[in-house]
């Protein structure tokens, strides 16, 4: 998926991937699990175990995950705080691609 960034000749380049294995993105899931300001759900993470798991990259850089059960349906998101401003795109992305 391609989009223009800010500066119009800037082209980008979003990668969604799905992942073999949740500990592919331990560090950077234990960052989410830390922002909660309580502690996740026993069943939300029974949830997360039997989910697919994506990695979300623009221009080859890990911007976040996001976890999808067999129903299609989002069972978790995370995007690193700092590209919070792309969240809208990123959703329309996925919607589109289903």
């Amino acid at each position: 998926m391609k989009f223009v960034g800010n500066d119009e000749s800037e082209e980008c380049m979003l990668e969604i991937i799905l992942l073999e294995s949740i500990k592919e993105i331990n560090v950077i899931r234990e960052k989410y699990i830390n922002d909660l300001p309580y502690s996740q759900e026993f069943y939300i993470e029974d949830m997360v175990k039997m989910s697919s798991c994506y990695q979300i990259y623009l221009n080859n850089n890990s911007l976040g995950y996001f976890f999808v059960n067999s129903e299609k349906v989002l069972v978790e998101f995370y995007l690193e705080k700092k590209d919070m401003i792309l969240s809208q795109y990123i959703f329309k992305s996925l919607i589109e691609k289903e």
